[in-house]
This record gives structure tokens, sequence and C-alpha cells, in this order.
């Protein structure tokens, strides 16, 4: 049985499964009864394993280093750390070449970065709060408000197509198994991890569908209609530093016309 889908209908997803999802998006979401899927990455959650995105933000944040010296796939880079904008610019470069690396070889990297900044996060660390996960309990919370429904976000949040098949089958239903112990519902969702062009492919769908996965989301930017491939949701993304003009942009569909505006702009797309 299909139902029909009510026009300029919006799903409310979140990624990754930090603390403020219960601190500070639970309480507004409680208040206007808006209900929201949040997608959870269960080693994040379980054993307090932070996200290698953060860090390594973590660490170039708060280090009092100057410069950093990193193999990444026998390339020597250097980075200087003198201001915030060196500090950002090494961050978005580090992240970009670690993010389709293994788990194993990912952590490695992120270990030589933490001993060479001098600077490790953990559950002890200064400004904790931004970068915490989920615990169970408020996790079980919002699930009996009857707003929130649980997702996957895989085991060790590792990009699906980084995997050996076998391992991503591994890492998917080791998280889907985990929250359905934990909170005692179904888990039929999920979200790929980094979610952009080449993070999911053909078999990495296969092994969704056939882990009993309703539907998987990705980070790519569009709308869906009823004929879109379930396995490959798209989704408008909110940005932390945006404001009510951008937000009401995104959710009205300008994005779709400043996008074609500047397309057309370019040399070569004049009719």
């Amino acid at each position: 049985h299909q139902e029909s889908i009510p026009e300029r209908s919006v799903v409310v997803t979140i990624d990754d499964g930090y603390l403020s999802n219960f601190t500070l998006a639970f309480p507004i979401l409680k208040e206007y009864a808006i209900p929201a899927t949040i997608f959870i990455a269960t080693d994040f959650v379980d054993k307090k394993e932070f996200l290698w995105i953060d860090r390594v933000e973590y660490a170039l944040r708060m280090t009092q280093k100057q410069n950093l010296r990193l193999m990444v796939d026998n390339e020597e880079r250097q980075y200087p750390l003198v201001d915030i904008s060196q500090k950002k610019a090494a961050d978005e470069d580090i992240k970009a070449g670690l993010k389709r690396l293994s788990l194993q070889k990912r952590n490695v990297i992120c270990e030589k970065i933490e001993h060479q900044l001098e600077i490790k996060l953990t559950i002890q660390s200064e400004h904790i709060e931004m970068y915490a996960p989920l615990e169970w309990p408020q996790i079980s919370e919002m699930i009996h408000s009857g707003l929130i429904t649980i997702g996957s976000h895989g085991s060790s949040h590792t990009i699906a197509t980084s995997f050996a098949e076998n391992d991503f089958r591994a890492d998917l239903q080791k998280s889907r198994e985990r929250i359905k112990a934990m909170t005692r519902t179904r888990c039929e969702l999920f979200s790929y991890p980094n979610g952009g062009a080449g993070d999911f492919n053909h078999w990495t769908k296969k092994i969704v569908l056939e882990q009993g996965f309703e539907c998987a989301l990705t980070t790519m930017i569009g709308t869906n209609h009823p004929m879109s491939d379930v396995y490959e949701l798209r989704r408008l993304n909110i940005h932390n530093e945006g404001d009510l003009a951008g937000f009401i942009r995104t959710l009205s569909s300008a994005w779709r016309f400043i996008r074609k505006l500047k397309h057309a702009s370019l040399p070569g797309n004049q009719s």
C-alpha cells in the first residue's frame, strides 16, 4: 500500500547524534510539535569515540603549536597554524584528505595530529559540550515523546564506499542491532556518513536494502518526489552560520532559482 505525499512536505533530519540534539533541538521540536529523525553513529554514543572530524578540529583549534607536518598517502603536508584563518584552512584540507581513508588509516593519522599538537579530545576536555554525544537515556526520552525517530548513521561514521563490502555490511548491521536493542524500537532508516557523490553506490544501496532499511539519505542537495530512489534521497542543508533569511530561502526552494541564475551566468551556458 502506498500513500500519497502531501505537497510542500518537509522532513526534519539530524545526523551524527550530538548532545545538542537533546539540549538545543529537542526543546524546540517539542514546543512546536515537529517530528524529526536523528541518525546516530552508535560507536559515538556507546563508546564516546569522538568523531574523527571533531578530533581534528579540536586539536587544531586548541593547540598552542604554530605548525603541523603530516604524511598523507606518501605526501608530506605542512600547515602553518599561527592564526584562526590558517587553522581553518588546515582543518578543511586535512578533512578532505582523510575522509576517504579506511577507519584504521584515519585513526592513525588523527593520533599523529593529536600527538604533534599535544591536544586530544576526551570526555574531560574543555568546551566538550559542542562535541559530546547523546546518552541512551536521552535518546529514550526523545523517542517516548512520540516526535523523534532514531535511524542509523553506521557504527564508526566511516564513508560506506571506503569499506570492503562485507565490512560495510558488518558496520551497518552492528549499528542497526544496537539501536534496536537499546531503544526497543525498529530501526528502518539510514543516513550515509558524509553522504556526497561517491560516498554511496550500487552495492552500498543493495546492502542497505538487504539489511532491512526502508530508505537511505544522502547529503546531495535537492528535493524528492514520489518517483525518487528511496535509497538515494536528497536533502536541503541548513548551515550552522545561516540566518533566518537563508533558512526561508532554502525551504522556499529559492536556492533552485539562484542556482539556475549562477549556472546561466557561467561562460558557455548562454543560450
